[in-house]
């Protein structure tokens, strides 16, 4: 039996049509503004919008499941404003994609370190549960740093977020198995 369950948010949700070629699979290369739909938008006050997420799909055996978890972006609804192709957005945008990594490895460490038959709860509620995690992270990012406006909360954002990848760097795999 396969199920899954998709979803990739940060302000947009992301539908089940996008096609792979749009979707960049979260990896330690950094963002680039080529990875981003250009718009002049001279009266807005949006910077930019990365739209991504948590991609999670397991199938069902006997003894268990397969899991994929991947954190990725959605290069199709992820945008610059012309006026703001600066560095600084940049970044504000790429701690966007990786507070969606830190997710996906949570995900990945709650199947890591609790047998199924213990946790007691199918996987789809186990994965909404790091969803609204992620949602609640993401928005206090934005609230905190006021949307990469406040440099210094910016840049102790970009630490924390950097010393949270290195401490769950063991659940970086994508792949995994969640037995009994």
């Amino acid at each position: 039996m396969i199920r899954q369950a998709i979803c990739l948010i940060a302000l947009i949700t992301y539908a089940t049509s996008t096609s792979a070629q749009e979707l960049i699979d979260w990896q330690e290369k950094r963002l680039t503004w080529d990875d981003f739909e250009k718009r002049n938008l001279p009266h807005s006050r949006t910077g930019a919008i990365t739209s991504s997420g948590i991609y999670f799909s397991y199938i069902e055996h006997n003894d268990g499941l397969d899991i994929i978890v991947k954190a990725q972006m959605d290069k199709s609804r992820s945008w610059v404003n012309t006026h703001s192709l600066l560095d600084e957005v940049l970044s504000h945008e790429q701690v966007h994609f990786d507070i969606s990594e830190i997710h996906a490895r949570l995900l990945r460490q709650y199947f890591a370190l609790n047998n199924r038959k213990s946790a007691g709860r199918n996987p789809e509620s186990i994965y909404k549960k790091y969803i609204n995690r992620l949602r609640r992270m993401q928005d206090d990012y934005d609230r905190q740093t006021n949307h990469g406006n406040d440099l210094y909360m910016q840049m102790m954002w970009e630490e924390k977020i950097k010393a949270m990848l290195i401490d769950l760097e063991q659940y970086s795999g994508q792949e995994m198995a969640w037995r009994q």
